[in-house]
């Protein structure tokens, strides 16, 4: 599982939830999450946001990384509500500072992973061209 959206799939399978519901609870545009799902790409970062925002047991750092464990522990819920949440106007906005800094990381990692592996083409070419 490699993608937010793959992840975010298994969490929906153990919440019993479906697009449909997801959309509607966390205010998404119609059909993000089913063609996420079948174009295997990932979501936007409004969407994460949404998602994170509304289902406050789901932790963040599983779902943009897979590392650690996809439910927070209820010391965990309790902690965030009143430390990295925000409410007003019924709606809950979730600290993105932390979610930008985890993207970031894995943007870099991501970058310099795929610049191994053009090096590593580029050489595969240069033993082809020799053929």
């Amino acid at each position: 599982m490699g993608k937010v959206v793959e992840r975010f799939a298994k969490y929906m399978e153990i919440k019993d939830l479906n697009p449909n519901k997801v959309t509607n609870e966390a205010n998404l545009s119609v059909g993000v999450i089913g063609k996420a799902m079948k174009n295997s790409s990932d979501f936007s970062i409004e969407t994460v946001e949404k998602i994170l925002s509304t289902y406050t047991d789901l932790d963040a750092n599983w779902l943009l990384t897979g590392n650690g464990e996809m439910i927070k522990s209820q010391s965990d819920i309790t902690l965030g509500e009143n430390s990295n949440l925000q409410k007003g106007n019924n709606n809950v906005h979730c600290d993105l500072k932390i979610v930008k800094e985890i993207i970031d990381g894995l943007t870099d990692k991501y970058t310099q992973q795929l610049r191994v592996k053009d090096s590593q083409i580029e050489k595969l070419l240069n033993i082809l061209d020799k053929k």
